[in-house]
């Protein structure tokens, strides 16, 4: 069950500390193995959790009775009692299975080209991943008590050691460095080895006498540098174990938080998770990592990806952000819920709390419910491309329900969720920015009104590719070499996605602009605008000789199309361009520039494709089908105020909800 040798280090180090933990375990035997049957005073809601630990209580026992001795060790046995009390329902698998789709980290890591390729082979060889075929584990039956000893004394060895221990109180200690493993990841008992091989990376955080955000910026610096293999192939998978995300670094957004959290906490960072359980607007999740500052505000960032300080995918939608906590949430759905309430799997983690708040304007809805209530609770969906999937939820009180902390410029349906599925309760609504709330509840118009389509998906924020930008330039000259270059403009950090603008104020006079890529990247970008004080200027369009292929969406020419879904992307990095020649000097008031986005021609209607046009009410319902022409379909219908979606029948595709208003669709 527990690794000690995940890494490989001086023989000499590891004896010497092996010999240090020996001479820690035999003292407390020494103290506690003569003393198994005295009886000790605990908490309520630990002496409940020790009771369910079976034929494991004694090792809780020995764990209380050894912080018991000392009376300096009074803050251990409270850190002991949080463990304790919070560890019921915690658990891991085992099971030869799970060894064998584990190695995919492995292979994935040797040939990323063929990750495709390997996960078929596993399905081949070893059959479809089954959680009925693996073991499941708990904690509180299996954890030893010198593994809970071991980790305390890392813990508060950290948590003092380092300058920003000072800032964090000890409920965030607690919180946010004392545990051992993450979600339904196996647990191993090797704190202290990611602490030797990661805590000398912050030496000169230490000897500036910096802070615990200081820290992760620089230990996050490292991991950004060492590389992340990005694959969603294994997020059917559980967590993985910490020593298999250090050495492999590979895996998915829950990955990469997990292997920050697990190094951070190693060197008393303190460090949590929060996760977006279905984006509102497109078909997936998303996890990230926060620290916490001087004040104890959460700071948020993602491991190998973005530092504390960087923006979280800026300009997404989120609708409910939850964090992982590590304590009981008294107050979660798990706890209140009745022994026979059927509920979503999200919310059967007591462990969650809703931290929607500290990321977007929230407001509150309150709706009546027609009918008496059968359900003690209702829940609020999103669609997700296929179906509603619940992210909130909300207790019936007097015929009514009432959700609290949701996002604005969002399309919501009230469902009740049963063994059976999910029954809407009332229309999908909007909730606007400002809080006001729109019903969609279908209505008769103008008879056969045309609707006039182009697509069945939209752009979204998470399809364009940040990070090339950071460090691109935009220059002006009157040279067409640029020998006589000036910086107009530098991109720093992230930018938004879709169009960015940067005002200059700058009275020159430039024949030649253009954006150069920054050191090491690629020329991406979709769209670039220049301005005079008043319009969009035109001209002939330069830059590198050639793209980076001969696809139709790839050349100079379309970074200046008009269209996101088109882009340029140089054959080279470093020193990359492209712009234009205006054919006389003029100033340059304002420059609009947007990065690259993921192509999907899918997105488009296609001809020769068969499309089906439905509508919501109380389910979808089709008004008709109809095989494209080009890429522009009618449909007529004489619905107005509905939720419309329209399926593309031949490529069984992901579609966007959407709502048809001044003769266009408004996606959600």
């Amino acid at each position: 069950m527990y690794s000690n040798k995940p890494f490989k280090q001086k023989s000499k180090i590891i004896c010497l500390h092996a010999a240090n933990y020996l001479i820690i375990i035999m003292s407390f035997f020494g103290m506690t193995g003569c003393n198994k049957n005295q009886h000790i005073d605990l908490p309520n809601n630990v002496a409940s959790a020790i009771e369910k630990a079976g034929s494991n209580k004694q090792e809780f026992i020995d764990v209380i009775k050894h912080y018991q001795v000392n009376p300096k060790d009074s803050l251990k046995l409270k850190a002991a009692y949080f463990l304790i009390e919070n560890m019921e329902g915690m658990h891991y698998f085992q099971g030869e299975l799970l060894d064998d789709y584990s190695n995919y980290l492995k292979l994935i890591r040797k040939d990323e080209d063929n990750g495709a390729y390997i996960m078929k082979s596993f399905n081949n060889l070893y059959g479809p991943f089954s959680y009925s075929q693996i073991e499941t584990k708990y904690d509180i039956e299996t954890v030893k008590s010198t593994e809970i000893i071991n980790n305390i004394e890392m813990a508060f060895r950290v948590w003092n050691e380092q300058p920003w221990g000072k800032d964090c109180s000890f409920k965030n200690f607690c919180e946010y460095i004392l545990p051992f493993h993450i979600a339904d990841a196996p647990p191993e008992n090797n704190r202290y080895l990611i602490y030797l091989q990661f805590n000398k990376l912050l030496d000169s955080v230490r000897k500036r006498n910096g802070s615990a955000v200081d820290a992760c910026i620089a230990l996050n610096s490292k991991l950004k540098s060492d590389t992340w293999l990005f694959t969603t192939r294994v997020g059917f998978l559980p967590h993985f174990r910490s020593s298999a995300l250090i050495k492999y670094r590979t895996g998915n957004c829950d990955a990469m938080a997990d292997l920050a959290t697990y190094i951070m906490r190693s060197v008393g960072i303190p460090v949590g998770n929060d996760f977006v359980p279905q984006w509102p607007d497109s078909g997936n999740g998303h996890s990230w990592n926060i620290t916490l500052d001087k004040n104890g505000k959460a700071v948020p960032f993602l491991g190998t990806e973005d530092s504390p300080g960087e923006r979280q995918r800026p300009g997404s939608k989120k609708g409910k952000v939850f964090r992982r906590m590590s304590a009981i949430n008294p107050e979660s759905l798990a706890m209140i819920k009745g022994k026979n309430d059927f509920i979503p799997e999200l919310f059967n983690n007591p462990k969650l709390l809703d931290v929607t708040d500290q990321y977007v304007k929230c407001f509150s809805v309150t709706m009546p419910l027609k009918n008496n209530s059968q359900h003690d609770f209702a829940y609020l969906s999103v669609f997700n491309n296929v179906d509603w999937i619940p992210i909130d939820w909300a207790k019936v009180k007097n015929g009514s329900i009432t959700f609290n902390k949701l996002e604005g410029d969002i399309v919501y349906l009230p469902i009740y969720y049963s063994s059976d599925g999910i029954a809407p309760v009332k229309y999908p609504f909007i909730l606007n920015k400002n809080g006001t709330s729109k019903e969609l509840k279908p209505e008769i118009g103008i008879i056969n009104k045309k609707m006039t389509l182009t697509r069945v998906f939209p752009d979204l924020a998470g399809d364009f590719w940040l990070y090339e930008l950071d460090g691109g330039c935009f220059q002006g000259a009157n040279n067409s070499d640029f020998k006589d270059a000036d910086i107009l403009f530098t991109v720093k950090g992230k930018p938004d996605p879709f169009f960015n603008e940067k005002i200059l104020t700058s009275i020159k006079k430039y024949r030649y602009v253009r954006y150069v890529s920054a050191p090491n990247q690629f020329c991406d970008i979709s769209e670039l605008e220049f301005y005079d004080s008043k319009n969009k200027l035109k001209g002939k369009i330069i830059g590198s000789v050639n793209a980076l292929n001969k696809k139709p969406e790839i050349g100079i020419e379309k970074a200046m199309d008009g269209d996101f879904a088109t882009f340029f992307t140089s054959k080279e990095p470093s020193g990359s361009w492209v712009g234009l020649d205006l054919g006389r000097p003029i100033e340059i008031k304002k420059i609009k520039f947007a990065s690259k986005r993921i192509a999907k021609p899918n997105s488009f209607i296609i001809p020769g494709n068969k499309y089906e046009l439905l509508y919501w009410d109380n389910g979808w319902k089709s008004i008709g089908t109809q095989t494209a022409k080009n890429q522009v379909i009618t449909f007529s219908t004489s619905f107005t105020n509905a939720l419309f979606l329209l399926k593309d029948i031949t490529l069984n595709v992901n579609e966007r909800i959407f709502t048809y208003e001044n003769n266009r669709q408004i996606w959600w």
